[in-house]
């Protein structure tokens, strides 16, 4: 199924998946907009029971909700049926082509979304949800049971909740907010300031420019704090050590440019020198 739209109407799109793959081009140049449904598993003349509308500049893309059958959902939870037989779900994939900027709602109970290009807004929920990007102009928000959120540049706040997720981010412009009961929180910079929530995980920020207020039951955290950069410690650990590679004093000052913060259970915290700039 493919369908075409005048791209100068979409001003932002919204998918209800259900369960399948995402990958969404994003351009500054572009003749048509264009959405593709592909799956080996459904004759091509019932993809045409995907909706795809443009109405008052939202391109609203869903799919039937009786593809997704109690057969699929043990599949999705991967539960044999009876006899151990395990029932293939619909390897559905939607291919977009809309303008760089657009901003991005998906929901579904299996996810994997893939944008190539710069987005606006992006708003990710799904019960397992793997979500890479490359430039988020805006804000960006995860909500999932169980994935993985991979992001290269985000210029406003990023929050993602979940239960068990692993997240990447490049380059974080604006907040990060995260809380999971399991994971790693992997950031290359940080220029906005940091609150981590995790039961049971770690968390690593190769360069922090601003706060840091982390919280783990079970899990470590490793600042890379630049040259130039002061913090205030603030640290507390059950059955953890505090090591720094950076010169650390009791005295108090008052020209520390940064907090950081770090409670855990069972888990070190580690400064060391940010690696300079390439």
């Amino acid at each position: 199924m493919i369908r075409t739209f005048d791209p100068r109407r979409i001003k932002a799109v919204e998918c209800r998946l259900g369960a399948g793959r995402l990958v969404i081009s994003l351009r500054e140049e572009l003749d048509a907009a264009r959405v593709e449904v592909t799956c080996p598993d459904i004759p091509a003349d019932e993809l045409e029971a995907v909706s795809a509308e443009l109405q008052d500049d939202l391109l609203t893309i869903r799919v039937p909700k009786s593809w997704l059958t109690p057969k699929a959902w043990l599949s999705l939870l991967g539960i044999p049926l009876a006899g151990g037989v395990q029932p293939p779900t619909h390897c559905l994939e939607i291919t977009l082509a809309v303008p760089s900027g657009t901003p991005i709602k998906i929901a579904g109970y299996s996810v994997e979304a893939i944008a190539e290009g710069r987005t606006g807004t992006v708003d990710v929920a799904g019960g397992r949800a793997i979500v890479e990007l490359d430039r988020v102009d805006g804000e960006l928000r995860v909500r999932c049971g169980s994935g993985s959120v991979r992001a290269r540049g985000i210029s406003a706040t990023a929050t993602v909740r979940g239960a068990a997720v692993d997240a990447w981010f490049g380059s974080l412009d604006g907040r990060l907010d995260v809380a999971c009961s399991s994971g790693r929180i992997d950031v290359d910079v940080a220029r906005g300031p940091l609150r981590l929530r995790t039961g049971a995980g770690e968390a690593r920020i190769r360069a922090v420019h601003a706060d840091v207020d982390f919280a783990s039951g079970a899990g470590g955290l490793s600042l890379g704090v630049p040259a130039g950069v002061t913090a205030k410690l603030d640290v507390t650990t059950g059955a953890g050590r505090l090591t720094s590679d950076l010169p650390v004093t009791a005295q108090a000052t008052r020209e520390h440019k940064i907090s950081i913060r770090a409670r855990t259970g069972t888990g070190d915290v580690h400064l060391f020198r940010a690696a300079e700039p390439a």
